[in-house]
């Protein structure tokens, strides 16, 4: 879907994607964060169900540098940056051990969406599979 929302140049905006395309099964599955610059940081704008279950909280409205533990968040920083520089989609696993200490292990589709066509200022995360262990 996010590849046929690909304009000419740049990258999909946020307004292209339509929630009806998406299975309803997916839904709690789905993380949407912004992304501010100077200083640059990511805010949670909307995460699903599945995604409060992973991490034993909901996430909507708290940013990634607040996440714990501090090894989980340096990578997500580390991507997330990356994502937004190369534009380019990212398929990732993680493994790692949430805020109260459950193990999890998760494989992630991340999508950069603009809104000026010129640079991500959203990432859309789709949680591809997940395993608690």
């Amino acid at each position: 879907m996010w590849r046929a929302k690909l304009p000419e140049r740049g990258l999909p905006a946020k307004s292209d994607l339509d929630p009806t395309e998406i299975q309803a099964d997916a839904l709690p599955n789905i993380i949407l964060m912004d992304v501010q610059e100077e200083p640059r940081r990511y805010r949670y704008r909307l995460t699903g169900t599945a995604i409060d279950r992973i991490q034993n909280r909901n996430l909507t409205g708290t940013y990634v540098d607040e996440n714990r533990p501090e090894e989980l968040r340096r990578i997500l920083l580390h991507d997330l940056d990356d994502l937004v520089e190369t534009g380019a989609p990212h398929l990732v696993e993680l493994s790692f051990l949430n805020a109260e200490g459950y193990s999890r292990h998760l494989r992630i589709l991340r999508l950069p969406l603009s809104g000026d066509q010129a640079m991500a200022d959203r990432v859309a995360h789709v949680l591809l599979a997940f395993d608690f262990d």
